[in-house]
């Protein structure tokens, strides 16, 4: 399955299509064909590796009478709602699924290392937010349908008209009311900087640390920018310049909004045992 993902002007919105990619190398034409296909992590088992031959391919587009979708055990049934010619060597696309005006969210997310418990360390790290694209497959929001796996392809206008790739990811079988994460790229005008500002041990086997976090935005627009961090150990931040969430016993995160061409800090300091 290929999906492509329009972003719509301001990036709130989006028009999803997903297709199904047929490739025929079995040395026979099916003509009028009644398609049928499986999506879910079906086991096999194979003697020896199978060999395929590649030709150039001969793409065809659906232009009506999709898919429908049934369960069938733990997988998911497509069938085709009309017949389907599909000849000897030929890669043919068909229209899996439609969604317009689908709500979306931009996520700039920084992931940090996690920091270090065995002494001081010197120097900064540098780095810069990866975009995220997230939706909600759920029926209110134009979808609420099982997603085969497959690649995602995100796309936008510029002010010309003319449409560019702004990335791309992989999702795995995705059933409804799930959420869907696209990593597509990083921030260009964005720039994370973490320091460690002091550090004290304590005992054999524990220690205080604190960190900096500088968040710059080049942008002419605000943006906000969410910062993850871990922790080995059994740890906990007795001091911090602005509330965390706890995500898990590893890590926790900072959402930080900053205006147009503004510079923040994050200090927080942590205590650690192991």
């Amino acid at each position: 399955t290929d999906y492509v993902v329009h972003l719509q002007p301001g990036g709130a919105t989006a028009n999803l299509q997903g297709w199904v990619t047929v490739d025929n190398q079995s040395g026979a034409t099916y003509r009028d064909a009644k398609l049928k296909l499986l999506a879910g992590d079906v086991n096999r088992v194979r003697e020896r590796p199978e060999m395929f031959s590649r030709m150039a391919p001969a793409a065809a587009k659906a232009a009506d009478a999709g898919f429908a979708e049934e369960s069938l055990f733990e997988y998911h049934l497509y069938t085709l709602q009309r017949p389907a010619t599909v000849r000897d060597r030929e890669i043919k696309q068909l229209s899996l699924l439609e969604a317009a005006g689908l709500k979306v969210q931009k996520n700039l997310v920084v992931e940090f290392p996690s920091v270090g418990i065995g002494g001081p360390s010197e120097g900064t790290i540098s780095l810069k937010p990866a975009v995220e694209i997230e939706f909600l497959n759920v029926a209110t929001n134009g979808l609420g349908v099982p997603l085969p796996k497959g690649i995602v392809k995100v796309y936008q206008s510029d002010q010309s008209g003319s449409v560019q790739m702004l990335g791309e990811d992989s999702i795995e079988h995705t059933p409804k009311e799930e959420k869907v994460v696209l990593r597509i790229g990083q921030s260009f005008d964005i720039v994370a900087e973490r320091k460690q500002t002091s550090y004290t041990r304590q005992g054999d086997r524990g220690a205080r640390t604190s960190f900096e976090v500088e968040l710059r935005n080049r942008k002419d627009t605000p943006e906000t920018v969410l910062v993850t961090e871990s922790a080995p150990g059994q740890w906990r931040i007795i001091e911090e310049s602005q509330p965390s969430k706890k995500l898990d016993a590893a890590r926790f995160q900072y959402t930080v909004a900053l205006k147009a061409n503004e510079t923040k800090k994050i200090r927080y300091t942590l205590e650690i045992r192991w």
